[in-house]
Order: C-alpha cells, then structure tokens, then sequence
C-alpha cells in the first residue's frame, strides 16, 4: 500500500485533461454526464427567463421583483418540501420526485398553458396605467400583474440550486470516494461546461430556424422558447436514467463503490439566520470570508442587471435576446474552461492573496469600463466613430466581457481561495463556520444586490420606462465602495490566513 502511495497515478498531460483509470469510467462518464445534462438545461433556463422576463415584463427591473418576491419565497417553500420529503421517501424516490416537479412544471407551462397565456394575465396597458399611479410600486405591480411569465423565471432559476447543487452534489458525494474527489471533481466542472456550450449555441441555432415556423398565436419569440424547452425535458430524462444506471449498474461493482469507503457524513447541526449570524460576528476570521462572498454577489448583481438592461434595449425580440444570451453561454464556457486550467496554477505559484484578489481586480476594471460607456457618451464619440458602433451597442458587447470574465475568475479563483481560507480553522469552526457564511452570504448575496436596485428604482428612477439609465450613476458608487471593502477584507484575511495556517503547522 506504502508502494502505491508513493507513486504519482498519472504523470504529464494525461495527469491534467483524463486522470482517470480505465476501470473507473464506468463510474466518471455517467455522473459526468450526468452534469452535462445538469447545466446545459441550466443554461437554456437561465438565459429563456431573463429573456422572457425582460422581453414580456418591459424591462431588467423587474428581475430584481422576481429575485426578491418571487424566487426567494418560492426556494424556502421548495426547501421546507424537500425537508419533509427526505423524511418520507427514499434517496432515489427524492431524486426522482425533485426532478420531475420541474419537468412537469416546463411541460405544462410550456405545451399546455401556454396558449391561454394571454387570458391568464392582466393587459399590458392596464397594468403600466396602475403602476403609474403608484411609482415606486411600478414594477412590483408589472411583475405580479404577468404572474405567468414571474413564474416561470422563479423555477428556471431553482433549476440551479436544487438540481445542480443540492441533488448532483449531494449523490456525488455520497458515492465518490476522497481519492477520486480529487481526480473527478475539476473534470466533472470542465466536461459540465461543454453543456454550457453546446445549450449556448443550440440557442443561436434555433434563431432563424424558428423564424420560419409559423404556428397561430405564435411570434418567433414564443416559438424560439418552446423549441429549446424540448431538449431540456429530454435533457431532465437522460440526467434521471444516468442516475439509475449509477445505481444499479456502478454501485453494485465492489471496484468503483464500497459504502464502508464512504465514511458517513455526521449530519450537520442546522443553523437558522440568526445563530449564523451571532457565530460570525463572533469571529474576526468568518466576518471577513462574509465579506467576500457578499462583496462579489452585490457587485455583480448590480453590474450584471444594468448590463441586461442595455442588452433588452439593444435587441428588440424575445429570439435575439435568446440568442444572444446563447452566444454568451458558448464564450463564457469556453473561457471558463482555460480558466479552470491556469487558476490551479496561479494558486500554486502565486499563492492565496494574488489569486483572491485578481477576481475584485477583473470586477472593477471591467466594470468600470461598462459604466463608462454608459455615463460618458459624449466623451467617447470618437470611439464610436472608430468601431462604426453605437454608444448602446458598446455597453452591450463590453457588458458581456464583464460577465464572461468574472464568472470565469468567479468558477476557477473565487471559489478556490475561497473554501482554502476554511482549511487553517478548527474542525467545529470550519463546520460551522462554512455553514453560517452559506447562510448569511447565500441570503444577502443573492438578495442584496436585487434590494439595492429594487429601491433606487423605486425613490429615484419610478416609473421611467428605462430605470437603469436613471440610477446607473448611483449605481456605480455602490460598486466602487463595495470594492473599497472587498479589497481590505481580502488584505485582512491574507495575513490572518497565514497566521492561521502557520500556527497549524506548528501543532
């Protein structure tokens, strides 16, 4: 055993892009795939809803309604469900119960109400004539009057957290050995993003194609969305099989699965809001890992939404967003993966603060780039006249920089130096700790950004038919002082993490 140890298991390229023995693919290929299948109805869903919304609801405003009063209470209910379920049903039947709700909910959203959308919901006019009437409310009153399409974003969006990162996770983990986790893990992300490519680019395929369907009561818009819905369900389906094939066909092979290899996880103790918050603000250590996780959820929220905005005034149907968002999902994943490649590396060579700090540094420098574009058109005439481009189309195109750029420092830093800062802390704290900034970080991260904009709509911009070109100054400040925070944190963490991981070693 001492042998096998000692020796490296795969050496030169086949150590970096297949570290994989030939015994083990039966297990690796189908939980791979199985996160194949995961984000590429992730990204189809992802980009639909924020076209949808967009598109149908008038503007990226009311994403943030949908995040704040919407998606947030529907994912406590679905999780007070799930709670309950995992009481009652088997592992396998809870697998398959959770998948099947959103594929139930696509098919009959899409194939069965669909039609009748119209008769569903409040007239557009009628609702724009109410929420002028109150303006800060405007668009609280625009996303519940089109309940139909608010819907449909709010479960879209759960795809993420219940099928990829509750569901695929959580079997992962439960049949995947500490020695293959090492091997597995980074490929199942870089195999998963080639999901996130072929959904992209299946999006921009399905463009013109669904331009020439003509179904009645059908644009190209509705029909570009319905199409790409099909594959997802089908999608769902093979993500379901593989999962049964793993458990019949991998975990009855005693080579690939041994549940006494398996050391039991010791259930965690569940922490509400507030003893999360108590323990952080107990510890110097866990409110600076807070404010890393909430300075990059804020900060890209609000950067992120504006971008939206510019993108839904850029292009003018529900297809083109779709699209668009299609050809971002292909660059995205692609960049994602070369970054996957190199930050190891830069953590390895550089160390933890070079590699934490390049995310916050990426976020501003592209960030501010995109507001530029915004707040100085008169002074950038002369760039728009060189690139033959409008001031509107600009924004877009460095806007999807900006995001392709920090979800790949996001994917192959951020998280990295992030879980690291756990290592040096003690077993209870490292438990606990990572469970509270989950908590408090999760909830204001994703919360606080769709807050901030919620209201600068609602005191500065009303009613304005573009909000995003009111409050983008405001905005702006916010980012920069967000900033100013992350990078003192990450400063402060540094030199506490090396204190901690010194005093480690030394015990």
């Amino acid at each position: 055993m001492s042998v096998n140890k000692a020796k490296p298991q795969f050496t030169g390229l086949r150590g970096i892009f297949w570290p994989i023995h030939g015994f083990e693919v039966k297990k690796f290929l189908p939980m791979a795939f199985m996160m194949f299948c995961a984000l590429y109805n992730y990204t189809v869903l992802r980009n639909s809803k924020d076209a949808i919304v967009m598109h149908e609801l008038g503007d990226a405003a009311a994403i943030n309604i949908c995040k704040l009063l919407i998606t947030l209470p529907l994912a406590t209910l679905f999780f007070i469900l799930y709670s309950k379920m995992s009481n009652a049903l088997s592992r396998q039947r809870l697998f398959y119960t959770c998948t099947m709700i959103f594929v139930v909910f696509i098919s009959v959203w899409g194939f069965l109400l669909y039609p009748f959308r119209d008769s569903l919901m409040a007239d557009t006019e009628t609702l724009r004539s109410i929420g002028q009437t109150v303006p800060p409310l405007y668009w609280v009153v625009i996303t519940f009057g089109k309940w139909f399409y608010a819907l449909y974003y709010a479960m879209a969006e759960l795809w993420g957290s219940v099928v990829v990162s509750l569901l695929f996770w959580q079997f992962a983990n439960q049949i995947t050995r500490v020695s293959e986790a090492t091997r597995y893990y980074a490929m199942f992300g870089l195999i998963g993003n080639f999901g996130n490519m072929l959904a992209g680019g299946v999006m921009q395929w399905t463009k013109p194609l669904s331009k020439s369907i003509h179904i009645t009561g059908y644009n190209a818009g509705d029909i570009h969305t319905l199409m790409n819905l099909i594959p997802v369900i089908m999608f769902a389906f093979v993500f379901m099989y593989l999962y049964r094939f793993t458990n019949t066909s991998v975990m009855s092979d005693p080579r690939l699965y041994d549940p006494s290899d398996i050391k039991p996880k010791k259930k965690k103790e569940k922490m509400s809001l507030g003893d999360s918050m108590k323990l952080i603000l107990s510890s110097k250590y866990l409110m600076l890992i807070l404010i890393l996780v909430v300075g990059y959820g804020v900060s890209v929220n609000l950067i992120e939404v504006s971008w939206k905005s510019r993108v839904n005034l850029f292009f003018p149907d529900k297809a083109s967003k779709s699209s668009f968002f299609g050809q971002y999902a292909v660059l995205n994943g692609a960049v994602t993966i070369i970054f996957m490649l190199v930050g190891q590396n830069i953590v390895r060579i550089w160390g933890w603060f070079v590699a934490a700090i390049l995310t916050p540094i990426v976020i501003v420098t592209t960030g501010a780039i995109f507001f530029t574009t915004i707040l100085a058109e008169d002074l950038l005439t002369w760039l728009y006249t060189l690139l033959a481009a409008s001031p509107l189309m600009l924004s877009v195109y460095v806007g999807l920089f900006f995001q392709v750029f920090s979800k790949s420092t996001k994917y192959s830093l951020f998280d990295a130096t992030k879980e690291m800062s756990y290592i040096p802390l003690s077993d209870d704290l490292k438990s606990k700790g990572k469970a509270a900034v989950d908590v408090v970080g999760g909830r204001l991260g994703k919360s606080g950004g769709a807050l901030i904009q919620s209201v600068m709509i609602a005191t500065i911009a009303g009613s304005a038919l573009n909000p995003y070109d009111v409050i983008a100054p405001y905005l702006f400040i916010f980012v920069i002082a967000i900033m100013v925070v992350w990078f003192y944190a990450i400063g402060k963490l540094s030199i506490e993490f090396k204190k901690a991981s010194e005093a480690k070693e030394n015990k």
